[in-house]
């Protein structure tokens, strides 16, 4: 990231992902059983579309467009980025 504004946009999802996954876990919450090789074709896609493409979902691991996946990575780490100031 060479602008400031998006290593602190980074940071700042890095930070609720972080939060959310801590708090799943002290819920008691089983992480999501995903393998490598899912991870890097997710990876590889969202390299290849960027934002104006289509993207693995984290939850259905189905592809959506890009915007419906930003929208519930929001909705998912919310709560901690609100928590968090």
């Amino acid at each position: 990231c060479l602008d400031p504004a998006d290593t602190v946009l980074l940071a700042t999802l890095v930070r609720g992902l972080v939060e959310t996954a801590a708090r799943e876990w002290r819920a008691g919450e089983p992480p999501p059983g995903t393998g490598t090789s899912l991870l890097r074709a997710a990876s590889w896609q969202a390299g290849r579309s960027g934002l104006e493409g289509r993207l693995v979902h984290p939850r259905t691991w189905r592809p959506e467009p890009a915007p419906d996946v930003l929208a519930a990575l929001l909705d998912h780490v919310r709560d901690a980025l609100k928590d968090s100031g």
